[in-house]
């Protein structure tokens, strides 16, 4: 199988005008590094592996080790039943905030599709795409894009509505 390769990459690095004694130089280079390549299926294993093991990590607080072998799991099993399906593994979607409604002393947090994500005590201070700021009580509290409280701040006299 090599040399149908190597029969084609000289013919069409010929046709292509490149000096044959160079590119015949880098074709024997390449074959003796071939052996300590990785073969693309590994390859691609290892790619999508990281992507979403980087993905996952982002959004949500696990150890790197559990988290590796969870996700490691998943996209296995999901690629496994995408292949006999013979449909391609689309990535995982970003979400982000797009919008927060006042639902009575509480804010819900709504991402790119209208879909509510979470909805949390308190009354809106501001809002991002990944991070809503809300005053519940006399303090102050910033929740990532899953709910959880990434921190906490302390909420000057004037902010604070007695009664709340």
């Amino acid at each position: 199988m090599l040399a149908a390769c190597r029969e084609e990459f000289m013919a069409s690095a010929r046709d292509n005008g490149y000096d044959e004694q160079k590119v015949q130089a880098l074709w024997e280079r390449m074959e003796r590094f071939g052996p300590c390549t990785f073969n693309k299926s590994h390859a691609v294993c290892s790619a999508l592996t990281s992507y979403y093991c980087a993905y996952v990590k982002a959004h949500n607080a696990m150890d790197g080790s559990i988290l590796f072998f969870i996700v490691w799991g998943i996209a296995y099993i999901v690629s496994r039943i995408r292949k006999k399906l013979g449909k391609p593994i689309p990535p995982p979607e970003p979400k982000f905030i797009t919008s927060v409604n006042h639902i009575g002393c509480a804010v819900q947090a709504v991402d790119q599709h209208g879909c509510p994500m979470w909805q949390r005590p308190g009354r809106l201070l501001s809002h991002t795409s990944t991070h809503v700021s809300v005053i519940c009580g006399s303090t102050g509290y910033v929740y990532d894009i899953n709910g959880g409280i990434a921190y906490t701040f302390p909420v000057d006299e004037k902010d604070i509505r007695h009664g709340e």
